[in-house]
């Protein structure tokens, strides 16, 4: 080897690691934002109910639920490595489960009466709408919410009616049915009679 050559060795490559799309401070604020307008409409029909769990309670379960979603999405692409890649639904999948737990203590026991059963299905529906938003798919966000107001608000007035109307539709299905049943008596009467004249007769 001459002198004064410079040797070089060949580096070892290293490992790319495959990094996730990183997200804004802004589109962040935006999500949570929405999160906020969205559960806390869900939660103002359902205070003005007089329900256990109102406006802080859907908007603190759906603004949870997109903290949560944010953070398996975009809070661990530092260690992502090859060959173990990060599944972002694992913990979407745990926030399920607990707000499952959290809405079980909107239902109470009254004797046989159970109230509440709406009110659990509200806060578990704003974890969903608050995943939605979190991961950024606003559009069933949106339509989410729209029609859980539906269901809430339309479909009350609904079974109210309904009611009303099955109510209002006895009482006259009864008055009509009593004057056969005196009918029916009186006829009754009228055979007996007669047959008791004729066993005098006879």
């Amino acid at each position: 080897m001459p002198a004064g050559a410079i040797v070089t060795w060949p580096l070892r490559a290293r490992p790319r690691v495959r990094r996730m799309n990183t997200i804004s401070l802004l589109d962040i604020t935006l999500r949570l934002a929405l999160v906020v307008v969205l559960c806390g409409a869900i939660g103002l029909e359902r205070e003005t109910r007089d329900q256990p769990a109102g406006v802080r309670t859907h908007v603190l379960v759906g603004m949870g639920a997109a903290v949560f979603t944010l953070i398996s999405a975009y809070g661990f692409s530092d260690f992502a490595q090859p060959g173990a890649p990060i599944d972002p639904t694992r913990i979407a999948a745990q926030v399920v489960t607990g707000v499952g737990f959290l809405g079980a203590g909107a239902i109470i026991h009254q004797g046989m009466a159970v109230r509440g059963l709406t009110t659990a299905a509200a806060v578990w529906i704003s974890a969903a709408i608050g995943m939605a938003a979190g991961i950024g798919f606003y559009s069933l966000a949106l339509a989410g919410t729209a029609l859980v107001l539906v269901a809430l608000i339309i479909f009350r007035h609904i079974r109210t009616w309904l009611l009303r109307h099955a109510r209002s539709v006895r009482p006259l299905s009864e008055s009509r049915a009593q004057p056969a049943k005196k009918l029916a008596s009186v006829d009754r009467t009228d055979f007996l009679l007669q047959s008791e004249d004729q066993r005098s007769r006879a």
